[in-house]
């Protein structure tokens, strides 16, 4: 009888060895990834002088690491066996009664931002281009004072707060809601001396999971919803020079592993919203965070947004394509105190 188990053992081994093999064998690989919010590495083709090299077989080996079939469901089976064990911790997530990212913030590297902010806000006065700048923490850094706001008034106050409480970000996600979303439109709104557009209760999605509920594969939390203003299909969007889809909603992402990025249609290096020529264009130097917001200002603005992580051309381009003559900076707090957000600003001053 022992015989006969140690037997079985050996030939669902094998079963399971020869299993993963022909997966690895069959597959090509580019699949999307909502763990890593990527397509995973295609197979490398095959050539004399890449084998002779070693080329191949590092590319090859690299690629098994990337595509091994179940990955996704060891990962999430090691999520839960750690969270079992009170550990507080996911892949780089902070298990809470939220999901939360943990951010690498410097005072020292936001130091170097908001004096870089204080040159181009000079520079750009004098050209009559008015400056505002709004910086969003990370959900973890809320502890009830609320959102950070770079104020531009008073250089004795530079950093004043308002209403931001850590339910206004998505659970599973890092991006605000569509409560926090609209908090943070409400304080632009206020300090541009704007009307404000009531909060939108346009259902986008019933079923979001965001980047950090992916990350952390744990399937414990429930999914949630996706609140925005009304999509407006009189206005345009054009991505990178080109017409992209009417209004601000790019509806091939719902349904998928990354609907917030409907908004939009995720991050470009470009990207201009624009409904009534008539309006003033506003340009908004941006990260993921200004996407689920940046809907509100059209109201108001025609939007052009660039991201300094992508962006091809200086910033003097932009605002001399769109004629602007107010700049927001909009975005999350690791981004601005980063070096090309930096560099976009410093080409103009």
């Amino acid at each position: 009888m022992k015989n006969n188990n140690d037997k079985i053992i050996v030939y669902v081994f094998f079963i399971i060895l020869f299993t993963f093999l022909l997966l690895l064998g069959i597959s090509r690989g580019g699949k999307f990834s909502p763990v890593e919010n990527r397509n995973t590495m295609t197979r490398p083709d095959f050539s004399v002088g890449s084998l002779l090299d070693g080329e191949y077989i590092s590319s090859l080996d690299k690629f098994y690491a990337d595509n091994l079939p179940f990955k996704e469901t060891f990962a999430k089976i090691k999520a839960v066996c750690e969270l079992s064990m009170c550990k507080l911790e996911s892949n780089g997530i902070i298990v809470l009664d939220r999901l939360i990212e943990k951010a690498e913030l410097s005072y020292s590297e936001f130091e170097k931002s908001a004096e870089t902010l204080e040159k181009f806000k000079s520079v750009a006065s004098d050209n009559g281009i008015k400056v505002n700048a709004f910086i969003i923490p990370p959900s973890g850094e809320i502890k009830g004072e609320g959102l950070v706001l770079y104020k531009n008034r008073d250089k004795k106050e530079k950093i004043s707060t308002i209403s931001l409480t850590p339910d206004m970000y998505f659970r599973t996600d890092h991006h605000l809601n569509g409560d926090g979303a609209w908090q943070v439109y409400s304080e632009i709104a206020r300090e541009l001396s704007l009307p404000v557009s009531e909060k939108g209760s346009f259902l986008l999605s019933d079923s979001f999971l965001g980047r950090s509920y992916y990350t952390s594969a744990l399937p414990v939390y429930p999914s949630e919803k996706i609140y925005t203003k009304s999509n407006d299909l009189s206005v345009k969007t054009y991505i990178d020079g080109n017409f992209a889809f009417d209004g601000f909603i790019d509806y091939g992402y719902i349904g998928t592993a990354d609907e917030y990025s409907a908004f939009f249609g995720s991050n470009h290096a470009e990207c201009y919203s624009v409904g009534d020529e008539s309006k003033e264009t506003v340009l908004v130097i941006k990260d993921s965070y200004a996407l689920a917001v940046c809907p509100y200002l059209l109201d108001s603005f025609n939007v052009a947004m660039i991201d300094a992580r992508y962006a091809k051309r200086g910033l003097a381009y932009y605002i001399d394509k769109y004629k602007c003559k107010r700049v927001i900076i909009l975005c999350g707090r690791e981004h601005f105190e980063s070096r090309a957000l930096r560099s976009l600003l410093s080409e103009y001053s």
